[in-house]
């Protein structure tokens, strides 16, 4: 009967709200064509404040996947309630945010529905938490994010990008100078994948950031709730002209 009533709400809700459909490929890339997506987002407007938006994320049999409630859509900012449901439609998380942190409850649940975890969050600051089994008893806690990172840390990847970046010539007598932003998803293996410019400077400058990321080797994967998760990552690679 939960199920029933959320999914009529939500009916509800989009025949009031103003809104709009993205769909995107398996490969997550935009497609105008609904017959080649693989998911789709809808955003629901509040007609009184045009910048309180709730997004939902369905699947291609049109079964709710995700939502995000954001207070200030323009700059993306999550103000609400962030939830993932499984292909199915369970509820496999439900996580209160506050000004793009995490600020509230934090609670996860097996796919037996059964809470997996029970954590109290202020201001992105992890308050109590507590996990359990499948079976519904306390087990030894485990944090909710582990990101990915380069082994051996900040240091490493400061010392691997000083000794293998290459100033361009071109761009070096341009005087070009500033950081390059490259984006890029970090693999269930630890591998770098979808590596992209996020932020351009010069040409030159641009390829050698994603020559070097690409030539990287494998991160540590990052984990949510346990289990590896594919992460996005942007890193900054900082071109500076020696005086």
């Amino acid at each position: 009967m939960k199920f029933i009533l959320t999914t009529f709400f939500s009916l509800f809700m989009l025949t009031v709200f103003s809104q709009d459909t993205t769909y995107y490929t398996k490969a997550e890339t935009k497609t105008t064509f609904k017959d080649s997506a693989e998911y789709y987002w809808v955003k629901i407007v509040n007609p009184k404040d045009s910048n309180q938006v709730t997004s939902k994320k369905y699947s291609k049999s049109g079964i709710v996947i995700a939502e995000q409630s954001y207070s200030d859509y323009k700059n993306r900012v999550l103000g609400g309630k962030v939830m993932k449901y499984s292909s199915t439609g369970i509820l496999l998380s439900d996580i209160d945010y506050k000004q793009n942190k995490k600020d509230g409850k934090l609670l996860t649940y097996w796919s037996n529905g059964k809470l997996k975890r029970s954590d109290i969050y202020k201001q992105d600051s992890l308050i109590e938490g507590r996990c359990f089994t499948p079976e519904g008893k306390d087990t030894a806690y485990f944090p909710y994010h582990v990101y990915p990172q380069f082994l051996g840390g900040m240091d490493s990847l400061r010392a691997y990008l000083k000794n293998n970046l290459s100033y361009p010539p071109v761009a070096s007598r341009n005087g070009d100078e500033g950081t390059v932003y490259v984006s890029f998803i970090v693999d269930l293996d630890g591998s770098l994948i979808n590596i992209a410019l996020q932020r351009s400077v010069s040409p030159e400058l641009n390829a050698e950031a994603i020559r070097i990321v690409s030539k990287m080797p494998n991160w540590m994967p990052g984990k949510e709730d346990g289990e590896y998760m594919k992460f996005r990552y942007a890193l900054p690679v900082t071109f500076r002209i020696p005086d």
